[in-house]
């Protein structure tokens, strides 16, 4: 390519830009003076605006930033964890956050996060027509020239995308790289047919540039699949990286797009009647305000990578790392807001269990199927939404046998803790279970039951054991399952919740039943 023509194709794009540039600006000013405008300050609407009822549950709203949007994914990941508290009722996205809310639509973390594995850089970034031979030659110079021109357009180009992506794409006018790998990514997938048939409330948000630039908000769900796709592909169609996209003869850049743009695109569901949002941000970028909305930012605790090594980083290293961090920051927020969970299950059936004898801390071994219902409750964890941390196992071989189960089949370590062991019941041990004299010897709570232990003797070590969890899971996030004993069950469960004397007596689990709390 000759170095002249490449400047001179350059000068005149830049042309193209000035011209344009003072328009762009004035309608960036409009759009925020809409905006203000469009705020409601109490529950029945101002300023022309129609009552809106509200509605339950949470929306979910998903910025866009490229590359960077894995991060999202470890959001999700960690909103299972949640669901208790916070419930999902519909999600809205602009740019990459567009195609992960359809994803998020379709219900399907696995296959979600499969698909981000999936979307590597040479199928996304595909070059169009760049002659490799002779790319260095005239590159250098474009970014050299670049960098004289005095044009906030391309200077805020320069400073949102790098300057090498502004480079590459003021060579190639329709952008640099072509859609045909992310179209092959998503009509192989379920996520089109997903969110045609999802009853989820899913919004796209693309930017509408025929005359002034102005976001323009798609409701998907009930959509036919392949409207649903150059829904999704305009919504990303990030100027100058990827050429714009037309639909019904409208054409359509990224949604999230900085001149005119709404990259965090809450309104749509706010117009619904949702009030609680969970807003996920890819970089630092502030929302509008929402006066009588209850709203959980979740930020990116360290930048997510600038153009090259965010927006355009499709890699499966750079995936993987920013799963990681959007789960350890969601889960952060999470548990500061509704605190960190704690699991509880009670050992495998032992031979006394089936002679129905009392154990207390009597070591009795597990019995074959014992041993089995260990090894499924690993299975359960394994494939389930629990996400252990550490397991704290009582130091008795029935319940340090069934914490190995666990172990072995999850990967979860394991340490042992004594003051999850057995309450012991002194004269009662090795007698029957279901005996009224023991019955109501279990509401006498000062009865060392001639050489056992008082049961409030138990509760103070079971309760120091607890405190201390709460603060190091409040510290680190962490999430613990307690392996121990009906005895100790008795105590946990009266920690979180009241219980009368008779309710305290009566309860128990069954063997390898798990329960979850919430400090």
């Amino acid at each position: 390519m000759d170095k002249e023509k490449v400047i001179q194709e350059l000068q005149e794009r830049t042309e193209e830009i000035k011209e344009k540039a003072g328009e762009l600006h004035k309608a960036i000013e409009e759009t925020i003076s809409q905006k203000k405008q469009i705020h409601y300050t109490e529950l029945g609407g101002q300023d022309g605006q129609p009552d809106v009822p509200v509605k339950e549950g949470y929306g979910l709203v998903l910025g866009g930033g490229g590359g960077r949007g894995s991060y999202e994914i470890g959001v999700w990941k960690a909103l299972e964890e949640y669901r208790d508290v916070i419930d999902i009722k519909a999600v809205s996205g602009s740019s990459v956050g567009a195609l992960n809310a359809a994803l998020y639509a379709c219900g399907d973390l696995d296959k979600a996060t499969q698909m981000w594995y999936d979307i590597t850089n040479d199928r996304i970034l595909s070059n169009k027509d760049i002659d490799e031979d002779n790319r260095n030659k005239w590159f250098e110079s474009i970014k050299e020239k670049l960098t004289t021109i005095d044009n906030p357009v391309i200077q805020s180009a320069i400073e949102c995308i790098g300057l090498d992506a502004v480079a590459k794409g003021m060579r190639i006018k329709d952008g640099f790289f072509s859609r045909e790998g992310l179209m092959d990514i998503l009509e192989n997938s379920p996520v089109l047919d997903g969110v045609s048939n999802s009853d989820m409330s899913c919004y796209a948000t693309c930017l509408n540039v025929e005359g002034k630039p102005t976001p323009e908000r798609f409701q998907l769900s009930g959509m036919e699949p392949e409207e649903i796709e150059r829904i999704l592909l305009a919504s990303s169609a990030i100027p100058v990286i990827f050429p714009m996209e037309t639909i019904d003869k409208t054409k359509y850049y990224d949604g999230g797009f900085f001149l005119g743009g709404d990259n965090v695109p809450i309104q749509p569901l706010y117009d619904e009647g949702y009030r609680k949002f969970v807003v996920v941000h890819l970089d630092e970028r502030k929302t509008d305000r929402y006066d009588d909305a209850e709203m959980i930012h979740i930020y990116p605790s360290i930048p997510l990578g600038g153009a090259i090594d965010g927006m355009l980083d499709f890699s499966p290293e750079g995936v993987e790392k920013r799963i990681t961090q959007g789960y350890d920051d969601a889960k952060a927020v999470l548990v500061e807001k509704f605190g960190p969970r704690l699991f509880f299950t009670r050992h495998g059936q032992t031979v006394w269990n089936v002679e129905n004898k009392i154990c207390g801390a009597t070591d009795i071994e597990l019995t074959e199927l014992g041993h089995q219902q260990a090894e499924q409750l690993g299975e359960m964890i394994k494939n389930g939404d629990y996400h252990i941390d550490e397991i704290l196992y009582s130091p008795l071989v029935r319940a340090s046998e069934t914490a190995r189960h666990i172990s072995e089949i999850t990967g979860i370590p394991m340490r042992a803790e004594e003051r999850l062991r057995e309450q012991c019941f002194g004269k009662y041990e090795g007698t029957a279970r279901n005996g009224a004299i023991f019955a109501k010897a279990k509401t006498h709570f000062l009865d060392h039951y001639e050489g056992g232990e008082t049961m409030v003797h138990l509760c103070q070590r079971v309760y120091n054991l607890l405190d201390e969890l709460k603060a190091e899971s409040e510290d680190s996030g962490k999430t613990y399952l307690l392996v121990a004993h009906n005895g100790i069950s008795r105590i946990v469960q009266s920690y979180f919740n009241d219980m009368t004397n008779e309710e305290f007596a009566a309860f128990g689990i069954k063997n390898c039943e798990i329960r979850e709390y919430r400090f």
